[in-house]
């Protein structure tokens, strides 16, 4: 690629206040494509076993993808990568918005953060590429929307990513905000590895727009794309719903829990937070990142009730069951509320349900005491006490202090049995779409629970078996979410895909939403990338970059000491509560999964697999650790010629079968489309 049009790094000390530009290696970018992916071996290439997350040699590295800033829709996405301060091992978040193409106009794809300020300061990046370091005084201690309000005064037309008073206090899931354009970067506590180094905020001014390498082709697919998404139904319905939609679907396949996963919610425990309690509710606007035509987000003001006027943005299905049915809570004006707060003071609001609801359990049994809580009566639905708990832990007072750890750490420290209600993986919380091939999703992360790591989404329709098939060898079995049987190939095609996706730059949703059609195959993905950037790929030189990525994430874990054991899931103790009955270990589950992986039984990379993906310096850096497999040992080992699979994009798409599928996906969607109370009826009848 032509390096003024990307390729470009930014390497910051705030120790020496020293700042240089470097262009990045071709061969990182032929290996990694950019974004997500090359973040994980810039990291890789930077750390050594037993890193301190908050030392001043873990850096905080981000990275926008080759399409990001580009015509094509959704190409907004970046990522930002470091060893997690919550989980004590690979970390990052991705997130939309402005911010990351602002990133890319200013004329860098990656920057890469070291050392600490000795007082607190904020990072510009100014149009003509030039970089500043600027006192944060006036802003230290400031909630993200009052941050950013002040630095977009001061810095006229700038985009502005900040942490709030969560990340200041090293709170360990402290999150980064881009507050007016809804975009968080909340997962691993990257906002808790910028507060450590002193660094409030990153200021990025003007910018020139990004030339792609054949304009007018890359206009002619993205026009085919946004047509796409106008007239398929799954878009269309997303179109007008956003995530929120979701959440009667899982519930009417029964995969969600309520009260911190204790017992299984029903049409009940929804109805008052679902998506048509939302209409009804909120005066709602569609809001969408750069040039998104699917425009998911929203932008609300409450209608009725004590909370009426209150204005905000966001709402996610992730927010309906981590504020709303982990938490207990039964009312949708209460959730936005909730989620503005998180918000403002920079708190991932995920784990922050998570670690609350473990703390409301906790006083439940009489492990902490109503003087512990400072005074609050921690209990499911008690938004009042939420609300003041989400100061409490922002500023690590009292109570807080101990929850700012995470729901493992906080449990762990409590004691007393506490342990049993911390439901986590690696030390995160996401316990949700409670089935075998979810929760194997969910244990594999390797950035821990999670569920946009490599969630097989395809498996929860059965209309998606025939491209399931052709994608990753799906059987009947797959394609049964309650078995555990041949599960572990299609959470291996996932991550990669979404590895591929978040590489890119695009959006999660752009390609769930339409791979369900046909669109969006991994070759029909290297056409994009080769038309906006004149490389040479095809779909299976762009998966194997994505199983890469994979790779070097699992080995920065590897290198951490997680192995198999930290590939699992907390259950609850009783027998009917999330997640029992599931066992990893069972036939077509993990040991599956590491065949196709190319993982020693052990979970550790192994010399053949990292041969294959020419990786020779992980393969010796893990030698050196000694924390390199043998695959020998898994009998079961899959080459890569022997799984990757890579259906064009016209094989995807077409076919009586597909065609037939889309014809029935497209009068259940269009039922979906007449009212918030049909989307309701719609899944209802499913339930039944």
């Amino acid at each position: 690629m032509d390096a003024k049009n990307a390729g470009w790094m930014l390497d910051v000390d705030l120790s020496t206040r020293t700042i240089s530009k470097e262009i990045i290696d071709q061969v990182l970018i032929d290996q990694f494509i950019g974004g997500a992916g090359l973040n994980a071996k810039l990291l890789f290439d930077r750390i050594r076993p037993g890193l301190d997350p908050f030392s001043p040699e873990n850096p905080i590295i981000f990275g926008a993808g080759p399409l990001v800033g580009l015509s094509f829709p959704t190409a907004a996405r970046s990522s930002f990568t470091s060893i997690s301060p919550l989980t004590g091992t690979f970390g990052d978040s991705n997130g939309g918005g402005k911010f990351g193409v602002a990133v890319k106009r200013a004329g860098f794809d990656h920057f890469v953060i070291r050392g600490v300020s000795k007082t607190p300061c904020y990072l510009v990046i100014h149009g003509n590429g030039t970089p500043t370091l600027e006192s944060a005084d006036g802003i230290w201690g400031k909630s993200t929307d009052e941050a950013q309000q002040i630095l977009k005064q001061k810095h006229p037309g700038s985009e502005v990513v900040t942490i709030g008073p969560a990340g200041e206090n090293r709170v360990r899931f402290a999150s980064i905000v881009s507050f007016d354009d809804n975009a968080q970067y909340s997962r691993s506590g990257m906002g808790a590895v910028m507060g450590s180094k002193k660094l409030k905020a990153i200021v990025v001014t003007g910018g020139r727009k990004i030339p792609a390498e054949n304009q007018e082709k890359l206009k002619t697919l993205s026009k085919q794309i946004t047509k796409n998404i106008k007239e398929l139904p799954f878009p269309k319905v997303f179109h007008h719903y956003g995530t929120i939609m979701f959440l009667n679907m899982l519930e009417s396949k029964g995969l969600v829990y309520t009260n911190n996963w204790r017992k299984k919610a029903d049409l009940e425990d929804i109805k008052p937070i679902d998506a048509a309690a939302y209409f009804e509710m909120a005066d709602s606007k569609k809001h969408g990142c750069f040039r998104c035509p699917l425009t998911c987000g929203k932008r609300w003001s409450i209608k009725t009730g004590n909370l009426k006027g209150e204005q905000g943005n966001g709402l996610e299905v992730a927010h309906l069951i981590s504020l709303g049915l982990t938490l207990g809570v039964r009312n949708i004006a209460e959730i936005l509320f909730l989620i503005k707060r998180c918000n403002q003071m920079g708190l991932d609001l995920n784990e922050f349900s998570g670690v609350l609801g473990m703390a409301v359990d906790a006083r439940i049994r009489n492990l902490i005491t109503a003087e512990d809580c400072d005074g609050l009566l921690l209990d499911w639905g008690n938004t009042k006490a939420f609300d003041q708990m989400i100061d409490l832990v922002a500023h690590r007072n009292g109570l807080g202090n101990i929850l700012a750890e995470g729901t493992k750490l906080a449990a762990e420290i409590i004691g007393g049995g506490a342990e049993n209600y911390a439901l986590h993986m690696k030390g995160m919380h996401w316990p949700a779409h409670s089935a075998p091939p979810f929760v194997l999703a969910f244990s594999t992360s390797t950035r821990g629970g999670d569920f946009l790591k490599g969630v097989p989404h395809l498996l929860l329709q059965p209309v998606n078996a025939h491209i399931s098939k052709k994608l990753f060898g799906a059987t009947a079995k797959t394609m049964n979410i309650y078995s555990h049987e041949d599960k572990g190939r299609s959470v291996w095609w996932h991550e990669n895909y979404k590895m591929v996706t978040d590489s890119l730059g695009i959006c999660f949703y752009l390609t769930q939403t339409l791979i369900t059609h046909g669109i969006l195959s991994p070759d029909h993905l290297a056409q994009i990338l080769n038309t906006a950037c004149g490389y040479r790929f095809d779909g299976e030189k762009i998966m194997i970059a994505g199983e890469r990525g994979y790779q070097v994430e699992r080995a920065i874990n590897n290198l951490r000491g997680f192995s198999r054991k930290e590939d699992s899931f907390t259950k609850r103790p009783e027998p009917d509560s999330w997640g029992q009955g599931i066992d990893l270990n069972k036939k077509g589950m993990l040991d599956e999964y590491y065949s196709y992986r190319g993982l020693s039984p052990e979970g550790f990379l192994t010399k053949e697999r990292l041969n294959e993906l020419d990786l020779e310096d992980v393969l010796e850096k893990l030698e050196k650790h000694r924390v390199l497999g043998s695959q020998t040992e898994n009998k079961a080992y899959l080459s890569l010629k022997e799984i990757v699979m890579n259906p064009g994009n016209k094989d995807l798409a077409g076919g009586l079968k597909q065609k037939i599928q889309n014809r029935v996906r497209g009068r259940m969607m269009r039922r979906m489309m007449e009212s918030p109370s049909q989307l309701r009826h719609q899944f209802n009848k499913m339930r039944k």
